[in-house]
């Protein structure tokens, strides 16, 4: 599996030979081979784990994956075990466990690096942000991320100053989560039970989420619009002689 660091740059040998300065990152990203033994009874390097290091010292765990966003974060992939219990694994016979039809496979979630009062990075000290628990993860606007469970998506909450922070914002139902600050700032278009609509980025995280929850981009534009809000309040004053909006009753 890829492994890479953010933004790095592979120098052409006409930029090398134009003197430019190698670009540096601050972690290098270390290859350890995962051994198996094959079909020929020989063990082999089929596979690498890997994990981050400077200057010799081992940073993190091994991972089969690991990917740098910022501020010392990096999605990271590793495989999981779901769709059955194991209180266990040494008390069940491999009969046993192939009969409990458990489900293994890659997911991805969120490290953060901890770093002492100094501000160097504590060796194997990282911290789980986001639980490893997805088929995907990308990079979004505000601070935020996008994540892909079971054919579905959802939005996760990464600014370390928020109370929400490292949890989802809406549950993975979303069929469809464009960006954050795409058509409007602060709100993202999506949809859930086929319909489409907009989703603010200061959204209250919820367990439930229907298409009529969803804001409209008619919505969206009142509220972005403050000439139009303005402009309200002007005809507002004018023919009430208050600034008030009158609120209205039904019969």
């Amino acid at each position: 599996m890829e492994s890479y660091l953010k933004n790095q740059h592979k120098y052409t040998m006409e930029e090398l030979e134009e003197g430019n300065d190698v670009f540096e990152h601050e972690y290098e990203v270390k290859k350890i081979p995962v051994l198996e033994v094959t079909e020929d009874g020989n063990v082999c390097e089929n596979n690498y784990k890997l994990h981050l290091e400077k200057d010799g010292i081992q940073l993190t765990r091994d991972y089969w994956n690991i990917i740098e966003l910022w501020d010392d974060h990096f999605v990271v992939c590793d495989l999981n075990v779901s769709g059955c219990c194991l209180d266990d694994i040494n008390e069940y016979t491999m009969w046993e466990l192939e009969s409990l039809k458990p489900q293994i496979k890659f997911q991805f979630g969120v490290i953060k690096l901890q770093r002492n009062k100094k501000g160097e990075v504590v060796p194997l000290a990282e911290e789980t942000i986001v639980p490893i628990i997805y088929d995907s993860i990308s990079e979004n606007n505000q601070d935020s991320l996008t994540a892909y469970s079971n054919g579905k998506l959802t939005y996760i909450d990464l600014n370390p100053k928020s109370s929400n922070y490292g949890k989802q914002i809406v549950p993975a139902v979303l069929e469809h989560a464009a960006p954050f600050d795409v058509a409007y700032d602060s709100f993202a278009e999506c949809s859930v039970d086929g319909i489409t609509g907009y989703l603010p980025r200061n959204c209250t995280p919820r367990e439930q989420l229907k298409g009529s929850d969803l804001l409209t981009e008619e919505e969206v534009q009142y509220l972005q619009d403050n000439d139009f809000k303005k402009s309200l309040t002007d005809k507002i004053s004018k023919l009430t002689g208050s600034a008030k909006v009158l609120k209205l009753t039904r019969r």
